[in-house]
């Protein structure tokens, strides 16, 4: 099986003043011609940089050969990195009409002149995202329509709110009916209740009386 060419989606570029990262910009599908210019005029503007004219076509990408083609203009240092942790080393432009150099997935554009420095990356994609498969898409509006069912379900078939309230009367009840016979059995039918004021006086407070002779004698 043939493992898909690598296509680029865009172009990442990032604007250095030495080691200090100044700015950046990012150029989706929809640009595939980048343009640039000394100042604002341009949507990639490159303040310090000497262009041979304004708007400068800076990148553009070519469908034939999936990548974008970054045409430097004169003057400007041209050098590539072909991963994150290798060196950069001296580019050599493609002869054409415009000195070119394509740039590759993975790989890292350094233009520079003097301090600054413009580092361009593409944006890849290693192959199409499939979309959903109709068995994919029945199992996700299977499981859409459980998730929205159960409620309306519950809703409409659940238990009767009067049908709950007439249940838990009788259960009250046949809990009281229970409790009645316990008490029965117990001889205390009758619930207490507490007493009055003159039962509590009427009540003698120490019990049983005991009488004590005046003197006892100890041996």
């Amino acid at each position: 099986m043939t493992t898909p060419r690598a296509t680029a989606t865009g172009l990442y570029c990032e604007l250095y003043w030495g080691e200090n990262l100044s700015e950046t910009w990012s150029f989706g599908p929809a640009q595939p011609r980048v343009l640039a210019a000394p100042d604002e005029a341009a949507p990639l503007p490159l303040y310090g940089f000497a262009l041979p004219e304004e708007p400068y076509l800076l990148a553009e990408f070519s469908p034939a050969d999936g990548a974008y083609r970054v045409y430097p203009a004169p003057g400007m240092r041209v050098e590539r990195r072909a991963g994150a942790k290798q060196p950069f080393t001296p580019a050599q432009t493609l002869p054409g009409e415009r000195p070119s150099v394509l740039l590759g997935a993975g790989e890292v554009l350094r233009l520079s002149a003097g301090e600054l420095s413009l580092h361009v990356h593409p944006s890849v994609v290693s192959k199409r995202v499939q979309g959903l498969r109709a068995k994919d898409a029945v199992m996700v509006a299977a499981g859409i329509l459980a998730f929205i069912g159960l409620p309306v379900a519950f809703l409409a078939y659940g238990p009767d709110p009067a049908r709950q309230v007439e249940m838990t009367e009788r259960a009250l009840a046949a809990k009281r009916e229970k409790d009645a016979a316990k008490r029965e059995a117990l001889g205390v039918a009758t619930p207490a209740r507490e007493m009055t004021q003159e039962e509590l006086e009427a009540e003698e407070d120490g019990g049983t009386t005991v009488l004590l002779p005046n003197r006892i004698t100890v041996e």
